[in-house]
Order: C-alpha cells, then structure tokens, then sequence
C-alpha cells in the first residue's frame, strides 16, 4: 500500500476510483535545467522539442501505465479495478 499512496498524491487523485476520463498530465515547465530534470525524475516527458528554445517547454505524464500497476497490484484483493476505463 506504501505504492499507493507516498509521493503519488496526483497519480492517484487521477487513477483511483477515477470518474474524470483522464489520461494524461500535462504541464508547462520553466525551460531551467533543474526543473526539467524534476519533471523528467518524476516520470514527465517532454510533448515536442519545437519549444526547446521558449521559456516554457511542454510536458506529460501518461497515467495508464500507472493505473496498469494499481490494477495488477490491487485486482487480487478486491475482485476488481480501481480505475475506470
């Protein structure tokens, strides 16, 4: 259960009994190499390298993988998934 809820506020506020239809987080992050570098530890990629050279560069973090590991962690034990799909 430490999985589901350290550090993972977002990921879960979108995939736990998600009724919202998300999929992706998306963001735009100060072109800085340590911001950058947070986003991308956090699992964030960037959405196009046409920005490279703005102020803000365009991320996103698809939450289906997520989502993917709760059901397969959690589908034993409660008999079904714990996002909408």
């Amino acid at each position: 259960m430490q999985f589901l809820i350290k550090g993972n506020y977002r990921r879960n506020l979108f995939t736990l009994e998600n009724k919202t239809g998300c999929r992706f987080l998306t963001l735009d992050a100060y072109n800085k190499d340590s911001i950058l570098q947070f986003y991308q530890k956090s699992g964030f990629v960037f959405h196009t390298d046409k920005d490279k050279d703005k102020s803000t560069r365009t991320m996103r973090y698809d939450l289906k993988p997520y989502s993917d590991k709760l059901n397969k962690l959690m589908l034993p034990a409660s008999g079904g998934t714990y996002s909408n799909r």
